[in-house]
């Protein structure tokens, strides 16, 4: 049996204008995977990502993370930044070059994925000017083990390391159960009906026909129809569909695909009433994504334009009146209600 194990860390953020206590830093364009871009020795975070890497923790005891970057506010509110261990997560507000620390008290030995992320950007405004520089990167109590020069088949093994360790030390504990009116000395078998985390995957494709090639009903035995029902009946309980189920394949023109039947929406009705069907649940795509190609355009307009009136007019015949952001908002609201 699993439980989520109860870990207690005594956690230190300090911010500051000094200079790092740790004797050999390294630059941050040298960790192993990053969504920023990189600028000298630098990883720029233009919007919300992360620049992460993997360690080693020897033996069960302290690790000491610090981590200096320079926020750029614009417009808003201090850049923030959050270093985060398996369970532990500290954060530093940055509006200049500062120091993060993260400082934890004990470590179980293993391999850790150890993710720097910018988490406060504001997307979709085309003037603005947030950002997060990460500049170097220090850990005590462990060591790096992966880099920019990692090659992806030990990239993958330290990430499945990673899973395991936390899996282990985290995720796993132990269970006691008391059987009322038993023999002392009887056999029991003990079976876990329900999973308290959802275990998602993806159902592949961009079409009709590519759904229905996947979980269309009554698969012929042995057809990969077949096949991928039979794995993921067996070790999931939840699903999402693929690219079809993003807002801009799914809504190209405002308001036109609301009705159930039509073509555009079929995918997505498939994969949800297979969900119900198999007693899963389904998560949908993001609505708004920094990637604007992932909406539909009318979207990105409204969200490069929210003082401008959603007026009606011919080619706007679903106009509000209202100003886009307030447009947006009930748009996004009826998407939800669709679902």
């Amino acid at each position: 049996m699993w439980r989520h194990g109860l870990v207690v860390f005594a956690l230190a953020a300090v911010l500051s204008n000094g200079r790092s206590c740790f004797a050999v830093p390294v630059a941050a364009t040298t960790l192993s995977l990053n969504s920023g871009s990189v600028s000298g020795t630098n990883d720029v975070l233009n919007s919300n990502g992360y620049a992460g890497t993997y360690i080693n923790v020897p033996s069960t005891g302290p690790v000491t993370i610090t981590v200096t970057a320079t926020g750029v506010a614009g417009s808003g509110p201090a850049s923030h930044l959050n270093i985060v261990l398996a369970d532990t997560k500290v954060g530093c507000d940055l509006t200049g070059a500062g120091t993060c620390v993260a400082a934890i008290p004990s470590v179980p030995a293993g391999t850790y994925f150890v993710r720097n992320e910018y988490t406060n950007d504001l997307e979709s405004t085309a003037t603005n000017t947030r950002s997060l520089t990460l500049n170097t990167f220090d850990v005590s109590g462990a060591s790096i083990i992966s880099d920019k020069t990692t090659s992806t088949a030990t990239l993958n093994t330290d990430a499945l390391a990673a899973a395991d360790n936390y899996i282990a030390n985290f995720r796993q504990g132990a269970v006691t159960l008391g059987l009322s009116g038993a023999a002392t000395g009887t056999s029991v078998h003990v079976k876990m009906t329900s999973r308290a985390f959802s275990f998602g995957t993806n159902i592949p494709g961009n079409s009709v026909a590519d759904v229905n090639s996947y979980i269309g009903a009554n698969p012929v035995a042995g057809s990969k129809a077949d096949l991928f029902q039979q794995f993921i009946n067996s070790h999931f309980n939840s699903v999402v569909p693929s690219n079809y189920g993003k807002w801009g394949n799914t809504e190209a023109t405002r308001d036109s695909p609301l009705n159930p039947n039509t073509e555009t929406m079929t995918q997505v009705n498939t994969v949800l009433q297979y969900a119900r069907a198999h007693n899963m649940t389904a998560r949908m795509h993001n609505l708004i994504w920094g990637d604007t190609t992932s909406q539909p355009s009318w979207v990105a307009t409204m969200l490069n334009n929210p003082n401008a009136l959603d007026a009606v007019s011919g080619s706007n015949p679903g106009g509000s009146g209202n100003v886009n952001s307030a447009a947006l908002r009930d748009e996004i609201s009826e998407r939800i209600a669709y679902y």
